[in-house]
């Protein structure tokens, strides 16, 4: 687990830096120069180490006017030693019940109550005041009772195509993307990202 974790950050680096690389220009020295240097990765931790007020962003195609936009408030916590860990608590399960076709599943998990979901960060790049990094969460697991039976539904979490995160001015913007979901190991749901808009966790946190 520890091996696909560390591929999984390396691919995702490695698409970020071509992201980056285009939207900052050619000059490769220019470039090269925005990395996290060892040195200042520490002084960068502490500086988003912390709680924050926040709020999540979905698509809820049940919004019959505007722009389909749901929000609800979460918290969320950056802790920098050791492994560096993200958690978003909070999470209406309803706003994940939503995405699923199993109906049965569907309606004991809008049941289950709020939800975290925890993963990873590196830090990537420092420039501007900016501090980009990159999260690679966890699967979410609910356990739940329908039909007089136990049953696991697990929200796999996008690990190769996550959009990078952004710390400036104690403000930080990142995104979790659910990618497949599964009951009882079988495959409900799958997303096509980064393009489904309905994958889309956005979180917006501030300290």
């Amino acid at each position: 687990m520890k091996h696909l974790t560390r591929l999984a950050a390396a691919v995702l680096l490695g698409m970020v830096a071509v992201t980056m690389a285009s939207c900052l220009g050619d000059d490769n020295e220019e470039y090269d120069s925005y990395f996290v240097k060892a040195e200042e990765y520490g002084q960068l931790l502490s500086q988003m180490e912390g709680n924050y007020q926040s709020k999540l962003y979905f698509y809820n195609e049940g919004i019959t006017s505007g722009n389909k936009v749901d929000s609800a408030v979460v918290a969320t916590r950056f802790v920098g030693e050791g492994d560096s860990t993200v958690t978003v608590s909070g999470i209406p399960a309803s706003c994940l019940a939503r995405l699923m076709k199993n109906e049965a599943a569907k309606a004991a998990v809008e049941q289950a109550g709020d939800q975290t979901i925890t993963g990873k960060f590196y830090l990537y790049q420092h420039y501007e005041g900016r501090i980009v990094y990159v999260v690679i969460p966890q699967p979410l697991s609910i356990n739940v009772n329908y039909g007089g039976a136990d049953h696991q539904v697990v929200f796999a979490m996008a690990q190769a195509n996550t959009i990078y995160g952004e710390f400036v001015s104690n403000r930080t913007l990142f995104d979790f993307r659910v990618y497949n979901i599964y009951v009882d190991e079988q495959l409900d749901t799958s997303f096509y990202y980064p393009t489904d808009v309905m994958s889309i966790l956005r979180i917006r946190a501030w300290k």
